[in-house]
């Protein structure tokens, strides 16, 4: 076995040349190396064996491939290379001394791209057959990317229009609740159903609990379709974590009274204060609590944290976690609860309901503030989210010279 290369501005073409005759291999290299119009990286082999070793070494454009070697046909080796996958990409065109349609059919069903009578072997003739079969090679395989690009393109937009249609559902479904709901109550008071003043307060309660409802779930689409379209802007502030629980917990205690869960808050003694949207982060802590609620039994406990803690590139980072002892999510599920209408798709658990946006949504408020959010979960055991709010700081030992470092960090899990 040998090599050798012609050098050109053109493209050069590496062409293997396999005969077990080595007049006819000298004659095929020799009408290559004359072209004019194309240069060629030539390499040999004088059989099926040694076909193999070079193709396990190197890559080719094109194969001139005798079709009667020692130890296998031409058809016959072209199927053990294509078997194991060492043709993709490669040209090959079967050398016969027979003038037979026969031969020629059998060399175009096994996987030749075209075939060569060695009597008509010369240089106008190798350039033509080499530079037609490498360009049909070339083509195929262009039709074959564009193919995988049209199917997975196909793939996501079938995934789309599931995703729109679940939507779809989804929307009519939670929407019709509380207003028939809403409907029913007042109709009883307006119809003068309500046999007193409590039963009509008490009615006219369960009808403002469905406005409630219906509230959350428009500003929920409010949300989405600003997060959709870029439109969900930040005014950030310096923000503590205690003010932030205050508000949660007014806001989420009436919520976790009804369901009778336990509510824990803890505040580490000298976390930094974020940088951030107060709005925003009271909404990310929000969705995890309410999420946190619906999914712990009756008598469970809620654990709300604020911690410090140092990111990779040395930001300091606000952790806000939100622990609960409910019923946990398996570990298949646990980085698609960040995506768009999961509970859709889980849609046979009975606590869920809801349009599925709001982690998504918090996702995408804790990624406006350049942080990052997480669970950590087990099943039956529990879960919790948690969302990494920048402060600004970065840790003291990569402070700026001259720069005084600002307190010591307290690295939380």
């Amino acid at each position: 076995m040998s090599s050798d290369t012609q050098t050109s501005e053109n493209t050069v073409t590496r062409v293997l040349v396999v005969d077990d005759d080595p007049i006819d291999r000298l004659y095929c290299m020799t009408c290559l190396r004359r072209s004019e119009s194309h240069s060629y990286e030539i390499s040999e082999a004088d059989s099926g064996a040694s076909t193999m070793a070079v193709l396990e070494a190197s890559d080719f454009d094109c194969m001139l491939l005798d079709q009667n070697l020692p130890d296998a046909t031409g058809i016959e080796l072209l199927q053990k290379i294509r078997e194991q996958g060492k043709s993709a990409g490669m040209a090959v065109i079967i050398l016969t001394g027979q003038d037979t349609v026969e031969v020629a059919a059998q060399a175009l069903r096994g996987g030749a791209s075209d075939y060569v009578q060695k009597r008509s072997v010369s240089t106008e003739a190798l350039d033509r057959a080499v530079g037609n079969a490498t360009q049909k090679v070339k083509l195929e395989q262009a039709i074959l990317i564009e193919r995988e690009v049209l199917a997975a393109a196909n793939e996501e937009l079938t995934s789309k229009h599931r995703e729109i249609q679940n939507f779809y559902h989804q929307v009519s479904h939670e929407l019709r609740t509380p207003i028939t709901s809403l409907r029913e109550f007042v109709s009883i008071v307006f119809d003068g159903l309500a046999e007193n003043h409590e039963e009509h307060q008490e009615y006219l309660g369960y009808a403002m609990e469905s406005c409630d409802r219906l509230s959350s779930l428009v500003e929920d689409l409010i949300d989405a379709t600003r997060v959709e379209s870029g439109k969900l802007r930040l005014r950030e502030d310096w923000v503590p974590a205690g003010s932030v629980f205050e508000q949660l917990g007014r806001l989420v205690g009436g919520l976790a009274r009804d369901a009778n869960v336990q509510v824990r808050y803890e505040a580490g003694e000298g976390v930094a204060e974020m940088w951030a949207d107060p709005e925003r982060i009271l909404q990310i802590l929000t969705i995890f609590m309410t999420n946190a609620i619906k999914f712990t039994d009756e008598e469970g406990s809620i654990v709300v944290r604020a911690s410090q803690v140092v990111a990779e590139d040395g930001r300091i980072m606000v952790r806000l976690g939100v622990q609960d002892s409910g019923c946990g999510i398996a570990s298949e599920d646990q980085e698609a609860v960040f995506s768009r209408l999961f509970q859709v798709e889980k849609i046979e658990n009975e606590a869920s309901v809801g349009l599925g946006l709001g982690l998504s949504i918090a996702k995408e408020i804790v990624e406006l503030h350049n942080g990052s959010i997480g669970v950590q979960s087990e099943e039956g055991v529990g879960s919790e989210f948690f969302a990494l709010i920048p402060t600004d700081e970065r840790q003291p030992e990569e402070a700026e010279p001259g720069e005084e470092a600002e307190g010591d960090l307290a690295d939380a899990a």
